[in-house]
C-alpha cells in the first residue's frame, strides 16, 4: 500500500460541504491523519473497502466521511442514496445515531438509532430517515426486506463495524448471510467494512471484492505492562528475549498490606491518582468486589473535592429518580467515592448514569466485565485487567485487544497504559501463557457457515441462508442457489464440493424434513424446478429469528392458536418465551407460589402442563425430569414478566417477589437481568405477531402485538402512551399517571415547572416506599 505523495487532510480539500466541515470542527476534527486521508482515497470512487486500525486510531471518521459521500449520490429510480450502518451491540446504537445526527443534519439528512424502543417504525422504509443505524440482527432482517421489496437498490452505503465478528460462532453466521445476499443480488451497494482486531484481511477483502487497507497508528502511544507478585514488567518492542517480550521495570509500591490488597490491585490503582481507571474483571461478582475493595482502599486516602462530592450526589440523585428507588445495593456508596461497577446486572438506568459519570469524570475508577470492551465507548488513561481469565477462558488476543485498546484516547489522554496481572511466578506456566498473548498474530478470520464438527443443528446456518434466499427470490432455481453460495466467505476458505453437498443436504432437509420449502414447475413452462416456500416456511421467515428458534416459536404458537386463556398474559408470554434464565431450585417456594395464584393463572397452567402435585411429589422428594422442570421454570419466568406487564408489579417489586438466592435462580436474579428479560420478551412476542400474521392466526397475533408494546414500554397498558415520549421511563411515567397526566396530550398541556413539581413529589414517595429498611 503506498500512500499518495501529497495527502488531503483537510475536508475541504476532499469537497465536503462547508455545513459538514464545520460540524465537525464543532467536534473537535480539523484535520485528519495521513492514514485516515489514505482510507478515504481507497473508498473514495465507491469501491467497497475492507480496512483496520487499532482502537482509538480514528477508523470511524474514514467510514463517516465515505457514508456523507454516498448520501450525495442518486439512486433507484432517482431518489437521494441512503445508508445503513451496522453495529455490534444496542448499546453503541444511540451513541452512533446521536453522532451522525449532529453531522448530517447541517445537510438536513434524518438519521435513526433503532433500538427495540417503543416508538420504531420498520428501518429504512418509504418515506423514512436517509440513514439507519442498528444491530447485526436488525440489520439482516432490514436487508431481507429491502431485497424482497425490491428496494435494496435505494441504498448507497452500508458500514459494518467490528466486521471480525462475522469469525463469530454465535453471531457470525447471520452477518455472513446478509452481506452474501447483497453480493448476490443485483443492486450493489458500497461495502465499508472496519475492526481493530482483524486478521486474514486479504480473504475479507476478496470476499467483498473490496479494497484493503491496514495501519498500525495510534495517536496516543499504548504502552503495556504485566504484573507477577507485585513485579510490573513492560513489554518490549523487538527481539530482546527469544523467550519472553518482557523486561522487568519496578516493584509495584506496596501502600496497602498483603492481606487487605493480596493481588496489588489498589495498590496499582492508587498510583493513578488523578487518572481515569479501567479495571476488567472476571465476573459480575468480581466486579463488585474489586469495586468495594477499592472503594474502601482508596476512599479515606483521597482528598475531600467539595466539587466532585457535590456532582457525585447530584448523579446519584439522577439515578434515583430514573430508577424510582434505589439503586443496586453497594453502587451508592462506590460512587460516592469515585468508583463504580459496571456489567449486565444492572439495569439500564443503573449503567448508563455510570457510564455518563465516568465519561464526565465524576466517577474515575470503573470495574467492569470483558463484554464493555466491545460494547461501550469508554475510554480510561489506565486500563488494567486483574485476570488472565476473563469470562469462560483465557482472554484472548482480539479480545485482549479490544480491551487494552481502551486504554488512552486522542484529546484525553497523551499516553495510555496497560496491565495484565497475572498469577503464579514468573517464568512459570501463566507467565508463558500471557508471554505468547503479547505478541501472537490476530486469528485469521473463518467463516461459520459450515461447522467444523458434525451434529445436531451443524447445518441450520446454511439452511437459513437458503429459506432467506428463496423467500426474498434470490435463491429459486440452481443458478440462483449457486449464485448465492458463491457469495458467501466459505465459498472463499471451503472446498467448493462440500459447499455444494451442504447446500444440497439443506435443501433435502427444507422440503422433505422441516416442511419449509416446497418445488414446483417454473410459472414460466421452461424445463427445471422452482422453489418456493410453504406457509410454514413463510412464516418462520417472517420471525426474523434463527432457524432453530423460528422454528419452535412456530410450533409453540400453532399450539397456542389451539386454545388459550384469554385472561391470563403469562400463558401467551409462555408460548413466546424463547429462553430465561429462571430454574426452580426450591420447589417448596414454588409450590406456594403456585397454590396463591388466582383460579384464572392456575387454569392457564394446566394448559401449559403445569401443576401443583408435581410440585408436591418434588417436595416430597420425588423431583420431576428435565422437561417437566424445564415448563415449570418457564411458567414461572412467564408469571413474573406477566406482573410488570399488567402493571401488578415493577421491577422493583419483581426483583423482591423472585430474584431471591435459592428460589428461582441459585445465585438469585437481578434488576438488570429481569428488565433485560422484559424486554427480550417484548421483541419475541412482537415475532410472534409477525408469525401469527404470516400464519393466519389472527386473533393470536392481535394479542402478542399489544402484549409486545407493553412489555417493549416495560409498563401495563395505562401507561404505553406515555412511553412513547422521549425521555420517558417506568418510573416517571408511573409518577405522571398517578398525578393526572396520562397522555402526552396531556403532558404537552402542562408547564415545565407543574410537571417538575409532579415528579418531585411521587418519586420522593416511590423512593420511600422501596428504599430498604434502616436506610
Amino acid at each position: 500500500m503506498t500512500w499518495p505523495k501529497r495527502r488531503r487532510l483537510g475536508l475541504q480539500e476532499w469537497g465536503f460541504p462547508t455545513a459538514i466541515i464545520a460540524a465537525f470542527a464543532l467536534k473537535g476534527m480539523h484535520m485528519m491523519y495521513p492514514w485516515q486521508s489514505a482510507a478515504l482515497e481507497e473508498g473514495w470512487h465507491g469501491d467497497n473497502l475492507v480496512y483496520s486500525a487499532p482502537t482509538s486510531g480514528g477508523k470511524s471518521l474514514v467510514a463517516d466521511l465515505l457514508l456523507i459521500k454516498a448520501l450525495g449520490q442518486l439512486r433507484l429510480n432517482g431518489m437521494p442514496a441512503r445508508g445503513l450502518v451496522i453495529l455490534p451491540y444496542l448499546s453503541i446504537v444511540q451513541e452512533k445515531a446521536d453522532h451522525l445526527s449532529f453531522i448530517l443534519g447541517a445537510l438536513g439528512c434524518s438519521v435513526k438509532g433503532y433500538t427495540g424502543g417503543l416508538d420504531e417504525h420498520t428501518p429504512l422504509g418509504v418515506g423514512g430517515e436517509r440513514v439507519a443505524i442498528c444491530s447485526m440482527e436488525k440489520a439482516h432482517v432490514v436487508l431481507d426486506r429491502l431485497t424482497l421489496e425490491c428496494r435494496l437498490g435505494e441504498v448507497g452505503c452500508i458500514v459494518v463495524d467490528e466486521a471480525h465478528m462475522v469469525a463469530d460462532p454465535n453471531r457470525g453466521p447471520g452477518l455472513e448471510a446478509a452481506l452474501s445476499k447483497v453480493l448476490a443480488s443485483r443492486h450493489r451497494p458500497q461495502i465499508i467494512a472496519m475492526s481493530a482486531t482483524m486478521g486474514g484481511l486479504q480473504t475479507l477483502s476478496e470476499w467483498l471484492q473490496a479494497r484493503m487497507f491496514l495501519t498500525n497508528f495510534r495517536p496516543v502511544p499504548l504502552t503495556e505492562h504485566v504484573v507477577f507478585q507485585g513485579t510490573v514488567y513492560m513489554k518490549v518492542h523487538g527481539n530482546v528475549d527469544v523467550d519472553s517480550p518482557l523486561v522487568r521495570l519496578r516493584t509495584l509500591d506496596r501502600c496497602f498490606d498483603r492481606r487487605s490488597d493480596p493481588d496489588g490491585i489498589a495498590a496499582l490503582v492508587a498510583e493513578a491518582e488523578g487518572q481515569s481507571v479501567l479495571v476488567f474483571c472476571v465476573s459480575r461478582r468480581a466486579c463488585e468486589a474489586c469495586a468495594a475493595l477499592l472503594t474502601d482502599r482508596l476512599g479515606s486516602r483521597r482528598p475531600e473535592d467539595l466539587r466532585l462530592t457535590l456532582a457525585r450526589q447530584e448523579l446519584l440523585a439522577d439515578m434515583r429518580g430514573e430508577l424510582g428507588g434505589e439503586p443496586t445495593p453497594g453502587l451508592s456508596d462506590c460512587i460516592l467515592h469515585g468508583v463504580a461497577f459496571h456489567h449486565a446486572g444492572l439495569t439500564v438506568e443503573e449503567r448508563t448514569g455510570v457510564e455518563q459519570g465516568f465519561r464526565a469524570g465524576i466517577i474515575s475508577v470503573l470495574t467492569a466485565t470483558s463484554t464493555l470492551a466491545a460494547g461501550i465507548n469508554l475510554p480510561a488513561q489506565r486500563v488494567i485487567l486483574r485476570s488472565f481469565h476473563q469470562g469462560p477462558g483465557p482472554v484472548r488476543r482480539a479480545q485482549y485487544l479490544q480491551m487494552v485498546g481502551r486504554a488512552g484516547r486522542a484529546g484525553l489522554a497523551q499516553t495510555g497504559e496497560s496491565f495484565l496481572m497475572g498469577r503464579g511466578a514468573p517464568g512459570g506456566q501463566e507467565w508463558e501463557a500471557v508471554s505468547r498473548l503479547l505478541v501472537e498474530p490476530v486469528p485469521p478470520l473463518t467463516s461459520q457457515l459450515l461447522p467444523a464438527l458434525p451434529g445436531p443443528g451443524a447445518g441450520s446456518y446454511m439452511e437459513l441462508l437458503l429459506l432467506e434466499g428463496c423467500a426474498t427470490g434470490l435463491a429459486r432455481d440452481e443458478p440462483g442457489v449457486m449464485k448465492l453460495l458463491s457469495s458467501t466467505l466459505a465459498s472463499r476458505q471451503r472446498p467448493w464440493s462440500q459447499l455444494v453437498h451442504a447446500a444440497r443436504a439443506a435443501l433435502h432437509s427444507l422440503c422433505k424434513e422441516k416442511g419449509l420449502l416446497e418445488s414446483r414447475a417454473p410459472g414460466d413452462g421452461s424445463a427445471g424446478v422452482e422453489l418456493c416456500t410453504t406457509h410454514k416456511g413463510r412464516a418462520v421467515f417472517d420471525s426474523g429469528l434463527p432457524l432453530d428458534m423460528g422454528m419452535a416459536l412456530y410450533g409453540m404458537l400453532k399450539g397456542a392458536d389451539a386454545g388459550v386463556a384469554l385472561d391470563c398474559p403469562a400463558q401467551i408470554i409462555f408460548y413466546c418465551l424463547l429462553d430465561h434464565p429462571f430454574v426452580i431450585t426450591s420447589w417448596q417456594a414454588w409450590a406456594a407460589r403456585l397454590r396463591s395464584l388466582p383460579s384464572r393463572a392456575r387454569h392457564a397452567g394446566a394448559l401449559v402442563g403445569v401443576d401443583l402435585q408435581c410440585c408436591e411429589a418434588a417436595c416430597a422428594g420425588h423431583p420431576p425430569g428435565a422437561a417437566p422442570s424445564a415448563r415449570h421454570a418457564r411458567w414461572a419466568a412467564s408469571l413474573a414478566l406477566a406482573g410488570m406487564v399488567e402493571g401488578a408489579a415493577g421491577l422493583g417489586e419483581t426483583v423482591l417477589a423472585w430474584g431471591g438466592e435459592r428460589c428461582f435462580s441459585p445465585a438469585g436474579l437481578s434488576a438488570g437481568q429481569l428488565q433485560r428479560l422484559l424486554a427480550d420478551c417484548g421483541r419475541w412476542l412482537g415475532m410472534a405477531a409477525l408469525v401469527c400474521e404470516s400464519a393466519g392466526w389472527w386473533l393470536l397475533g392481535t394479542l402478542c402485538a399489544e402484549l409486545a408494546g407493553r412489555a417493549t414500554a416495560g409498563v401495563p397498558a395505562d401507561l404505553v402512551q406515555l412511553m412513547g415520549v422521549r425521555g420517558m421511563t417506568p418510573a416517571r411515567a408511573r409518577a405522571l399517571h398517578e398525578a393526572g397526566v396520562c397522555d402526552p396530550a396531556a403532558l404537552a398541556s402542562r408547564s415545565i415547572q407543574q410537571v417538575a413539581r409532579v415528579l418531585a413529589r411521587a418519586l420522593e414517595r416511590q423512593f420511600r416506599a422501596r428504599r430498604p429498611a434502616g436506610g
